[in-house]
């Protein structure tokens, strides 16, 4: 039987490659037999080249222009959660008053040991109460571009997905039959996680590759890390053919 499979790489920050033939984007075409095969190791070699060349390297920020360094002085107000910078970050707000609530509850069913972990839990979040208002500057680690001032508790919850996503339409309808088997197939290993809505139908499913990052511990042994690629139905989002919403975009 024979396959024609066509896939778009989207970066949000820049081209994420060079063209690809005579075409315009960086779309990709695969069709012969065997095809969902060679789409998942394409998909794998592609899923370590954005890992090993994005993902796994954090660039310096870049130097503020002058007219940043006015505009830095001059911020009140955090980037990421909009609060301002001399008020608690909503994300830790939430930390002491979860940690609080779970106090009270265990001292009522007098659980000692419950009450002393989150009372730990409090006082790291209380302590870091203070130093969650100094002003920090947060930039892009995969492009090094400034995006501006915030609270430093919002600059590490904001981070770069361990994943890579990979969107098909459809998916759980019926694609996902062409590339289960030929994974189990390509990784033996079956590193597959799998959410499913019954035992025919996936809403999703991650393949989970090991890989050599080509560095060392101070053991001299090899260090490995793991490429996450999470297949998703973009259906479910976007409940609609692909031929309705083609129509619902402008002819440019």
């Amino acid at each position: 039987m024979l396959y024609s499979i066509k896939y778009n790489v989207k970066y949000a920050n820049e081209d994420y490659k060079s063209p690809f033939s005579n075409s315009n984007s960086s779309v990709v075409t695969i069709s012969g037999e065997n095809t969902a095969k060679t789409f998942i190791k394409i998909i794998v070699e592609e899923g370590l080249h954005i890992q090993k060349n994005h993902y796994d390297k954090v660039v310096p920020m870049s130097p503020l222009t002058e007219e940043q360094e006015e505009n830095v002085n001059n911020e009140k107000i955090c980037h990421i959660c909009d609060f301002r910078l001399d008020e608690t970050s909503p994300i830790l707000q939430r930390n002491i008053d979860l940690h609080t609530l779970a106090i009270q509850h265990y001292e009522r069913l007098e659980n000692a040991e419950k009450v002393n972990f989150h009372t730990q839990k409090l006082q790291i979040s209380l302590d870091y109460f203070e130093d969650n208002k100094r002003m920090v500057y947060d930039h892009d680690h995969l492009t090094g571009e400034f995006r501006g001032v915030a609270h430093s508790i919002c600059i590490l919850n904001y981070r770069v997905p361990k994943f890579i996503p990979i969107f098909f339409h459809n998916l759980s309808g019926y694609d996902t039959h062409l590339f289960i088997k030929e994974i189990g197939e390509v990784f033996p290993e079956r590193n597959i996680r799998i959410i499913a809505n019954t035992e025919e139908k996936y809403i999703s499913f991650s393949l989970l590759v090991r890989y050599d990052t080509g560095k060392v511990n101070l053991k001299g042994k090899p260090i490995y890390k793991t490429l996450q690629l999470h297949f998703i139905d973009s259906f479910r989002f976007l409940p609609a053919s692909l031929d309705s919403l083609a129509k619902n975009l402008e002819l440019d």
